[in-house]
């Protein structure tokens, strides 16, 4: 008996330590900078649109769209050279205006967590901390 009590309390323990805003389980190695993880348990949508846009370093302006397609990973990269911006602009669109839960990272944070139905626009800073549900 003491022996599975004391198991229960270690598994509780790590569960405690392990919940916050960082998201690591089940993520890539090269995970730097922005990224998205789209809450597959909780989305609808089968394909997701992210128009990303800002300045680099370097003052140059880039802008990318990268899709995510259900049955494909959860976490969404984004491009190297748009990876480190300061202040990152985001369209998400979802196909057929269904539903769709994305949290945007940076690193190991959760920056924004996002309920989007249709078009959902939004002005990201890397300093902003939220929490993410999956």
């Amino acid at each position: 008996m003491k022996t599975l009590l004391y198991t229960l309390f270690i598994v509780a323990c790590c569960a405690l330590v392990n919940c916050g805003p960082k998201a690591t389980a089940n993520r890539n190695s090269n995970m730097e900078g922005w990224h998205f993880h789209v809450c597959s348990n909780e989305t609808k949508a089968t394909r997701i649109w992210f128009e990303l846009s800002g300045k680099t370093k370097k003052e140059k302006y880039q802008s990318r769209e990268l899709k995510w397609t259900s049955g494909k990973g959860t976490f969404v990269t984004v491009p190297e050279d748009m990876r480190y911006i300061d202040g990152l602009n985001l369209s998400i669109r979802t196909s057929g205006k269904r539903k769709a839960k994305v949290c945007v990272l940076y690193g190991d944070y959760v920056v924004d967590s996002l309920d989007v139905s249709g078009t959902e626009n939004q002005k990201l800073s890397k300093e902003n901390r939220d929490d993410c549900p999956c």
